[in-house]
């Protein structure tokens, strides 16, 4: 299936969902959400919607690793801007894959 999402600070992009699988997602309330998908090649999308009406969405283009740091910083932006308690930035981690190191 082809999905299209708003994104924060670029045009909306579209992907087929079968090859961005949902790593980690949250749903803090009703019509609210945050997914992390992740292609193969090792990019991430994170994205949500709030209310089903305020979306955010970023593209982390770095293949393979992406550092915690900078993917913290993504993370706290898409809370701030979906209007979402930073209490669920630790849900959301939670519920993602272990790194293996």
């Amino acid at each position: 299936m082809t999905i299209t999402i708003e994104m924060f600070d670029r045009v909306p992009l579209t992907f087929e969902e079968e090859e961005w699988p949902v790593v980690a997602s949250i749903e803090p309330g009703p019509g609210t959400f945050v997914k992390i998908r992740q292609h193969r090649d090792g990019r991430r999308l994170l994205h949500g919607t709030r209310l089903w009406s305020l979306h955010y969405g970023d593209l982390l283009e770095g293949h393979g690793s992406i550092s915690p740091t900078v993917f913290s910083v993504f993370l706290a932006r898409c809370l701030r801007t979906l209007d979402i308690q930073k209490k669920w930035a630790q849900e959301l981690f939670r519920s993602m894959p272990a790194e293996r190191v």
